[in-house]
């Protein structure tokens, strides 16, 4: 990540040699006759680095944003009408979603949509899937935005409004799981849940 965040400084660094050499060409061609050698290299050099100096600039500018809107999509709050969980005295830590799915009480999740976890996977090679779910509970329905291993046979399962099984650990509503056990293969099956 260090390394992109190098991009604009070095645009940056670019764009300012490659003006002086546009300038310093522009200038022994308009000013100095017969015109001098040297312009003949000053020129075209400065048109070199300033348009990829521009370039780098530009995708610094967007990595940066894109970080930026990222990083918040963990830390958005949920909208307005909808309940929070409770958050139960002595909740917190790892839980692995096998124990929640064991212990925990089954529910129908509904997919809001999904986040980047930059190429996370799982142990055994799974992808995992930053997942924003509406999931109902005693208190109304809550939304959580979590982190989950998801089998790529059921990557294509995962989009806005599909409705998953899923099971809420009772210490901490907040932990939820998604029960791939028992979604079924197809789309179409979901539809009937």
């Amino acid at each position: 990540m260090a390394g992109k965040d190098r991009l604009f400084p070095i645009g940056v660094a670019m764009e300012v040699a490659g003006t002086l050499a546009l300038a310093t060409g522009a200038a022994g061609m308009l000013l100095v006759w017969p015109i001098p050698d040297w312009t003949m290299v000053a020129f075209p050099a400065g048109m070199v680095l300033t348009i990829p100096g521009a370039f780098l600039m530009i995708m610094g500018r967007v990595n940066r944003a894109t970080h930026q809107v990222m990083a918040g999509l963990a830390h958005d709050p949920a909208p307005a009408g909808l309940a929070r969980p409770p958050a139960p005295a002595g909740a917190g830590g790892h839980v692995s979603a096998a124990d929640v799915i064991a212990r925990g009480t089954p529910v129908m999740a509904t997919v809001l949509g999904t986040f980047s976890t930059d190429g996370m996977t799982a142990g055994n090679g799974d992808p995992i899937l930053g997942l924003h779910l509406r999931v109902p509970g005693p208190h109304g329905p809550y939304e959580v935005r979590l982190a989950h291993r998801v089998p790529p046979q059921y990557l294509a399962l995962v989009f806005p409004d599909t409705r998953l099984p899923a099971v809420i650990a009772p210490e901490d509503p907040g932990k939820v799981a998604i029960d791939w056990d028992r979604v079924p293969a197809t789309p179409e099956a979901l539809s009937g849940l």
